[in-house]
């Protein structure tokens, strides 16, 4: 639970946000996490397509993305945290000249769920159903 609220305290423009989780019960006890949409993909399948249609990106363009990464990730060391997968299909277009770092493999949940788990957006209050 700790993971999850510290997840939630996360505020960065350069950070996928995380809103919530849901945890099912049931055989398959499936983990699903309610983050901030960023809908135009990873950056790794960017730069493929970019690649395939071999059309350069802009210097300043590519500057701008290491600078947002580095930015991310500054602010992660800050709170002491350890992202453990930065790669380019871990880091999301939120818009085309905006990117997110996201990793949804981030957080270990460590207890074994016997009821659904709802947290809400503030991720500070729990509602069992």
């Amino acid at each position: 639970m700790n993971e999850i609220s510290c997840m939630c305290g996360l505020d960065h423009r350069n950070l996928i946000k995380l809103f919530g989780i849901v945890l099912a019960t049931g055989s398959d006890q499936n983990v699903m996490m309610v983050t901030e949409l960023a809908a135009n993909g990873s950056l790794y399948s960017y730069l493929k397509k970019k690649r395939e249609i071999k059309k350069l990106m802009p210097l300043n363009k590519l500057y701008s993305y290491i600078f947002q990464i580095a930015s991310g990730m500054e602010y992660l060391e800050q709170k002491k945290l350890i992202h453990r997968d930065l790669a380019a299909r871990n880091i999301l277009l939120y818009t085309f000249d905006h990117l997110k770092i996201c990793d949804p493999f981030f957080f270990t949940v460590l207890f074994k769920v016997e009821w659904i788990l709802f947290i809400i957006s503030i991720c500070l209050k729990v509602i069992s159903v």
